[in-house]
């Protein structure tokens, strides 16, 4: 069994004051997430309640988005 990194990272550096540009973040978030969960009609509301399931957990494949921010101020 070939066993492929499964985690990559991504990192943006914008102003928090670009509400456009965190909102269109948040919103491909979302997008990616349903549809590589396979919800239909899903939302943030969704995502926020899911718990992942032990197979989804297992699955190499499962092509999600997950991660924190960071807000600094300074």
């Amino acid at each position: 069994m070939k066993k492929d990194a499964i985690y990559e990272r991504a990192i943006y550096i914008i102003p928090y004051t670009d509400k456009e540009m965190v909102t269109k973040i948040q919103n491909a978030f979302t997008k990616i997430n349903v549809e590589g969960l396979g919800i239909e009609n899903g939302s943030d509301r969704n995502l926020n309640t899911k718990f992942l399931s032990k197979i989804e957990r297992a699955d190499r494949k499962l092509d999600i988005l997950t991660g924190f921010e960071l807000i600094d101020y300074d």
